[in-house]
């Protein structure tokens, strides 16, 4: 039998049950309540985005633009820090490399290299200076206008307004084209300078306006070194790329350097590869100072190998007055039946660098006639840009301007553009090879091929047609 409750605690009980009703409710209306009002906060984001859009397309339909899609920034390699070069030991060349390390890419030289154009090496090496290094720039620049750098009232034929931009472009995809069909030929010798200061990479070709290079970079990294006249190449030796800071390839180059950072922009200047080595030769023949710096390079083997003396003793004797004959310490009288008291022919110059190369002799491929193409290893250096000395009146404007040295130009192209002054001619140049034999004037464009192909020059042939 159920006992009964009493009046209080049934109305203890109906209190309560109407408080749970009462929450019941609330809580219900609350929760409806938010998810109204998350759903009309939501409605008004998306009218008020799709506003914005629909304004911003009547813009962009108006200017007749599209809007490309963002592309994020690349992720960029945190800067290495700088590892101090290793004392640096001066090679035969007058020049300096890591102690324990050869030539760049491990090529090696003949005993003895004078400085480009006949200025000597500097026996003071300074250190490289640090650079941070993420990567190097993509050859894909080379044709953009950076901050409005191109002038278009510079242009190579005025007559079809054809920029110097355009010129360039063309040669760089030309150059791209000839080191792809060729599979990018690696020939691991090349000399290639970094320079913070000026955040570019300059690549030399000798006899091709490098001495006017060397000169600028030293007296304005390196003051202290021109005021005293030094202005070897050993005087910025510190800026040398080396084999050994060689990284892994990245940004569509083959070839990246720890201290080179990605936005240096590489270049060399180039000249027909016969101009150079017409003006080496006559430079060196009819200036004492070369003839005497280029003495035991290559004088003496040529004058060696074409005239040698069979008296031994005759030949030591005459050896002697030659080397005392070039220094200026000593003049043969008329009566003097010294051979060797004159300086190479240029048939016998050619005959010789023939025959070194076919020797496998360094000394026959030395950098004031070697091709550019190799010197620089232009197809796994990745050049930005390539010069030609012989357009320097519309293309080193340009190139300057590239460079941000624009307030340079008439250093370059006025005073001290000495190629100007001495530039061989074409004439010149037939006079020098029509002394040549047909069989030696294909062997001789021979050795030039590439260069002819990558940098679209002529071989030259004098009074003979060669099919």
């Amino acid at each position: 039998m159920m006992m009964a409750l009493r009046p209080s605690k049934l109305f203890f009980l109906g209190v309560i049950f109407i408080l749970f009703t009462i929450l019941l409710v609330t809580s219900y209306n609350h929760v409806e309540e938010v998810e109204v009002l998350r759903r009309e906060i939501s409605a008004a984001h998306q009218q008020l985005q799709n506003s914005k859009s629909n304004e911003l397309k009547s813009i962009i339909s108006f200017k007749g633009v599209s809007l490309p899609e963002r592309v994020p920034d690349p992720e960029r390699v945190p800067d290495p820090e700088r590892v101090p070069d290793p004392e640096r030991v001066p090679d035969s060349e007058g020049v300096s490399h890591p102690e324990g390390v050869s030539h760049p890419e491990g090529v090696s030289h003949p005993e003895r290299v004078p400085d480009p154009e006949g200025v000597s090496d500097s026996k003071e090496v300074p250190e490289p200076e640090g650079v941070p290094d993420p990567e190097v720039v993509s050859v894909s620049n080379v044709g953009s206008d950076p901050e409005g750098v191109l002038d278009p009232e510079v242009v190579t034929d005025p007559g079809n307004n054809i920029s110097v931009e355009a010129v360039i472009n063309t040669r760089m995809n030309h150059i791209r084209d000839v080191c792809s069909a060729r599979q990018n030929p690696n020939f691991n010798t090349f000399q290639m300078f970094y320079f913070q200061k000026y955040k570019l990479t300059w690549a030399p070709v000798y006899k091709a306006s490098s001495t006017n290079w060397k000169r600028f970079f030293i007296e304005h990294v390196y003051p202290e070194k021109a005021a005293r006249n030094d202005y070897g190449i050993g005087a910025v030796w510190g800026h040398v790329l080396t084999s050994r800071e060689k990284k892994k390839a990245a940004n569509g180059r083959l070839r990246t350097f720890v201290r080179e950072p990605r936005d240096s922009i590489r270049f060399t200047i180039v000249r027909h590869p016969l101009s150079r080595l017409v003006s080496h030769y006559r430079k060196t023949v009819t200036d004492k100072g070369e003839l005497d710096a280029l003495r035991d390079l290559w004088v003496k083997p040529t004058i060696l190998h074409s005239r040698q003396v069979t008296d031994n003793t005759l030949h030591r004797v005459y050896i002697g007055e030659l080397n005392k004959w070039v220094t200026g310490k000593w003049e043969p009288d008329e009566n003097n039946q010294n051979p060797y008291l004159a300086p190479p022919t240029f048939p016998e110059f050619v005959k010789w660098i023939l025959y070194a190369r076919s020797k496998r002799d360094d000394k026959g491929t030395n950098p004031h006639w070697r091709p550019a193409s190799q010197f620089t290893d232009t197809c796994q250096n990745n050049l930005d840009i390539v010069v030609k000395l012989e357009n320097e009146e519309e293309e080193v404007p340009y190139l300057l301007k590239r460079l941000n040295l624009s307030e340079y130009l008439e250093y370059f192209m006025g005073k001290h553009n000495s190629s100007g002054k001495k530039e061989v001619k074409g004439t010149e140049v037939d006079d020098y090879i029509g002394q040549l034999s047909e069989d030696q004037q294909k062997q001789l464009n021979d050795i030039y091929e590439l260069d002819y192909e990558m940098f679209e020059y002529s071989p030259v042939f004098v009074n003979k047609r060669l099919d």
